[in-house]
């Protein structure tokens, strides 16, 4: 751990994130196993559910290689990595130097840095690459919400170094031979068919080949005795979910509206076994 501060904060996310989970944390942890050996969170995202969750050892799956390096350097960095994001100026001319920037860099800690600026000043928290993977979300102009103050990033940062990190596949979580005492949150990107969303977390969109790759995973995860959350909202292709699993319907607000007033809560349904 790098915490030179003895931080009391509790941990929680410091990223945004489209799609978070922050406003009905207590919904979710109310399905939360009694006891946890291994937490398994399989689209990482601003790890919500994981700063809320308490186990003997964690695990934390993405694709997004830039968001697995920004965890892995906070977990080392938090105290260093807080004092140069604060220096730089939440400006427009300077979030789009910041982007043409990133968009060069390959990794390092200011790769990092410039990730956490990036997400914490452009819009609503998207993630959102272009075809040639380069990140294109604009800047939030008069919407940019506080950062996270030392304290909560030191904190953040140390339950971040309990964790072992993935650069990968959900499916690659079977590598680690689930099984019994094993919990697996799992919040997917959504695929809805015919609708415009922002849930474009990489250049890949989350195709129908991957839903039935999630279903299947699914039955495996329960054939191991490990036991599963799956987060899904409620639409047409959720009834395929529906025949195999048991469910609960929840609320959760939505927050990727341009306009504040066109926000508003969605039905989720929660899938376990």
């Amino acid at each position: 751990m790098n915490n030179e501060i003895n931080a009391r904060q509790s941990p929680s996310p410091i990223l945004r994130w489209a799609g978070s989970k922050k406003r009905a944390i207590k919904r979710i942890t109310e399905y939360f196993p009694d006891h946890i050996e291994r937490y398994f969170e399989l689209f990482a995202g601003s790890a919500c559910v994981f700063f809320n969750s308490k186990a003997k050892n964690y695990n934390i799956f993405d694709t997004n290689p830039h968001l697995i390096q920004f965890y892995q350097n906070i977990s080392l960095h938090s105290i260093f990595m807080h004092s140069e994001l604060v220096k730089i100026p939440r400006s427009k001319q300077t979030y789009y130097y910041i982007r043409n920037q990133f968009n060069k860099m390959n990794t390092g800690i200011e790769k990092s840095i410039y990730f956490w600026y990036l997400n914490r000043n452009c819009f609503n928290g998207i993630y959102r690459e272009n075809l040639s993977g380069g990140f294109n979300v604009p800047f939030s102009a008069d919407r940019v919400a506080p950062y996270p103050t030392l304290e909560e990033t030191i904190a953040s940062g140390n339950k971040l170094s309990c964790a072992h990190f993935y650069c990968d596949d959900f499916e690659s979580a079977e590598k680690l031979e689930l099984r019994e005492g094993d919990f697996i949150y799992l919040d997917p990107p959504y695929y809805v068919p015919n609708k415009r969303v922002f849930r474009e977390y990489s250049k890949a969109p989350f195709t129908i080949d991957d839903f039935d790759r999630l279903l299947t995973f699914l039955h495996k995860i329960d054939k191991s005795g490990a036991k599963f959350l799956l987060s899904y909202p409620e639409e047409d292709i959720s009834e395929q979910i529906k025949s195999h699993w048991r469910f609960e319907q929840i609320s959760v607000p939505r927050s990727v509206s341009a306009k504040i007033s066109g926000r508003k809560t969605g039905r989720e349904l929660l899938f376990f076994n």
